[in-house]
């Protein structure tokens, strides 16, 4: 019975070993949530990121559920406290002594032996009734845990993934492109402005008579 009443608070033990888990998880993904890619069906890497993904959100609302199946309030057995004991006290000893027959040590006697059988009943089934509810407890959170180790790994491939595909200077080839194209668009932008920003020698020299003026 002790031992069923100390198993009772081994999930809510386990809470923070979750709690911990999640945020890896949010923090791995957080720190490439910019450099995945958009769906598209046209390419196999979108593809793969985005089934990962679908696992892995699959995974985590597996494990929420399973883990609000191993916390939820259930309905446990106890053996009756100190008032109610007393209570069944007083009540056996006014029984047994309407008894004239008994002496005063057997009315105490079959007092005390009704007590330690109705506490050894109560604990009986207080304890198969708490055992039943601590194993569906266990199985719940040992599910919710399976569930989690493999969001845990999910993620881990995710982002192993994204950094895979994913150039020294940060741009995604996971854009196919778009990133060098631009890139190469705006340097040649920057080439055509350098290449025809060669003012006329007679602007030049209009400019230097002016500066010359101003310094007069």
């Amino acid at each position: 019975y002790r031992q069923q009443m100390a198993d009772e608070e081994n999930v809510m033990r386990s809470l923070p070993f979750f709690a911990t888990a999640l945020a890896v998880i949010i923090a791995g993904l957080a720190a490439v949530k910019d450099l995945i890619p958009a769906f598209s069906m046209h390419h196999i890497f979108p593809i793969v990121v985005w089934s990962v993904f679908v696992l892995l959100g699959l995974c985590l609302v597996t494990s929420m559920v399973f883990l609000f199946v191993a916390v939820r309030r259930r309905r446990f057995e106890y053996v009756m406290n100190e008032v109610a004991l007393h209570n069944y006290a007083a009540q056996l000893r006014e029984f047994y002594d309407a008894d004239r027959n008994l002496t005063n040590a057997q009315r105490e006697e079959a007092v005390l032996e009704d007590i330690r059988t109705e506490v050894y009943r109560q604990t009986r089934e207080a304890a198969n009734h708490n055992r039943h509810i601590n194993f569906l407890r266990a199985a719940a959170r040992a599910q919710a845990l399976w569930f989690l180790l493999v969001a845990i790994f999910l993620a881990l491939v995710l982002v192993a993934i994204i950094l895979a595909d994913t150039k020294i200077d940060g741009v995604p080839r996971g854009s196919y492109g778009q990133g060098q194209q631009s890139g190469r668009g705006s340097q040649t932008v920057k080439r055509a402005g350098l290449t025809g920003q060669h003012p006329p020698k007679a602007g030049s020299t209009a400019n230097r008579g002016g500066q010359e003026r101003r310094l007069d």
